[in-house]
């Protein structure tokens, strides 16, 4: 096991003297830079290519319509608020004219439950599990959060879920 160790350790040396080197030539590089007047260059990440295969995303409903009013006048620039403010003002089957025939169809979201207004809500199973702690502790001192959400994550999941249905 030494000898691994031993070897980890030389490997770690060999990384931080190369490390120090390309600081050291990075440095020189900035102060001969500097001393020519120059801004030093950043170096830029290449990017990817984009794979011209695959499929275009795309374009909103809202976009094709920016698109179709800009294409009606193009000698006027249209600013983008204006766009908006004319967007807004159509109703939803003239917006639905610009869909595009390509876009594929949003998911339809789930209906949400309704609750009744004049009902409280219910609290959770951890609001019930510290109420019942506060009402059953007699210490001189109070029960802080911390303690509380330690004790309950100590408590089992059977424990956790006969809280919720009560």
């Amino acid at each position: 096991m030494s000898s691994n160790k031993s070897v980890l350790l030389a490997e770690n040396a060999t990384l931080k003297a190369q490390n120090a080197a390309l600081i050291a030539e990075r440095d020189a590089l900035a102060a001969a830079a500097s001393a020519a007047g120059e801004k030093p260059k950043r170096i830029k990440k290449e990017k990817k290519a984009r794979d011209p295969d695959a499929p275009k995303r795309p374009l909103s409903p809202y976009l094709v319509f920016c698109a179709a009013k800009r294409a009606e006048a193009p000698d006027s620039k249209l600013k983008a608020a204006d766009l908006g403010e004319m967007w807004k003002l159509l109703s939803d089957d003239q917006k639905a004219a610009y869909k595009s025939a390509d876009a594929p169809a949003s998911k339809p979201k789930p209906a949400k439950k309704e609750r009744d207004p004049s009902k409280p809500k219910e609290p959770s199973a951890y609001l019930r599990f510290c109420a019942e702690r506060r009402a059953a502790h007699t210490g001189d001192t109070k029960l802080t959060l911390k303690e509380l959400g330690a004790a309950w994550k100590a408590l089992d999941a059977g424990a956790q879920a006969g809280y919720k249905s009560s």
